[in-house]
């Protein structure tokens, strides 16, 4: 503590004091020039300016280890190490992924691959569009049709049938059901650029949107236009094994689709209207559904049939006969299986598979 009994006078010559409410307040002296010292925080006192009982100030220099213990003051400061350069962000085109897969250097893989993935499994991998780039598929082995990719929102891939050579611009999802599991699947990055096509059979290129007044936009993949219709790859002969295409709707034109022919593999081979409605089969066809947005084409890696022919309103109906290879086992309603029938004709195929 320090008594200061050399209290200040102000201007009209009157002794002034610390007094209530002045507590903490700092008792600072000229040390010379411009500058002033701290010396004392107000502590207590009896009244305010008597001449008998002048005010009582903590000495501060007692207690300065404390103050500067506080402050974290020890010794002249140490210059600041500056912030590392933020470290480069991955040159691949995975940028995040949510759920149960796993980034593995510039590669992403099912969850526990390369040993079977879990039941009721979901994940989505972002796709940094920067980087995109046609992947490159080490290994694809999932339970078909139930456990599927859906890359982009469109195109779906079950079975053994990976997304090779596929550039996706958004994002990659991933389902698996609650039963079968597989070994999985892994893709990556290309190692270097991609060496120019082959000049033998070239992927061809998406077909150019028609007239205005056409519903068929452009078409990715094997199916093919005819006119005022669209059908599938090599129509009326069979369709092959392992294919997808897209067909993009021209919302502005879009009308009641005729079904001029519709018989494809049960279940496993499939027309999905606008990513939510299934065709299959071929009872359940499309006949009078008006699309929106886009038709998808797939069939997985074992039987064929004759496919589909689809058409705008105002061409005349033509249904050709039924054939004999119908399977015997398929339903007669138009309705939609249950779970478990759709699990047991499944398993059936892979008995017969093994």
């Amino acid at each position: 503590m320090t008594c200061f009994a050399h209290r200040g006078v102000n201007s009209d010559g009157d002794v002034t004091d610390a007094c209530q409410g002045d507590s903490g307040g700092p008792l600072v002296c000229a040390s010379g020039g411009a500058s002033y010292v701290l010396h004392g925080a107000t502590s207590w006192g009896y009244g305010c300016a008597d001449q008998r009982y002048p005010g009582i100030w903590s000495r501060v220099s007692y207690v300065r280890d404390w103050i500067d213990e506080l402050m974290g003051v020890t010794g002249a400061p140490t210059p600041s190490t500056p912030a590392p350069p933020p470290t480069p962000s991955p040159s691949h085109m995975w940028a995040d992924i949510v759920g149960e897969c796993t980034l593995d250097g510039a590669c992403v893989q099912s969850e526990n691959y390369p040993q079977p993935y879990g039941n009721n499994q979901k994940c989505t991998i972002t796709i940094d569009a920067s980087n995109a780039a046609p992947i490159v598929v080490e290994s694809f082995d999932v339970e078909s049709y139930f456990d599927y990719l859906v890359v982009d929102g469109g195109a779906r891939y079950t079975g053994s049938s990976g997304p090779s050579g596929v550039t996706p611009t958004s994002s990659i999802m991933w389902s698996s059901d609650f039963s079968v599991t597989r070994s999985g699947w892994k893709f990556c990055m290309p190692v270097s650029t991609p060496a120019p096509p082959p000049t033998a059979a070239p992927t061809p290129a998406p077909t150019a949107a028609p007239g205005s007044g056409s519903m068929w936009g452009a078409i990715s993949g094997p199916c093919v236009q005819d006119g005022a219709c669209v059908q599938s790859p090599n129509y009326p002969q069979y369709y092959s094994n392992n294919q997808q295409c897209t067909i993009e709707i021209n919302a502005a034109s879009a009308a009641p689709i005729i079904v001029e022919y519709f018989n494809v593999e049960w279940y496993f081979d499939y027309l999905l209207v606008d990513g939510w409605k299934t065709f299959s089969g071929r009872r359940r066809r499309p006949h009078g559904f008006t699309p929106s947005s886009s038709i998808l084409w797939s069939s997985d890696s074992s039987v064929t049939r004759r496919g589909w022919r689809l058409c705008e309103p105002g061409r005349r109906l033509v249904e050709e006969a039924w054939e004999p290879d119908e399977p015997a086992s398929e339903p007669a309603a138009a309705s939609e299986p249950t779970q478990a029938e759709v699990e047991a004709d499944a398993e059936a195929r892979r008995t017969v598979l093994v």
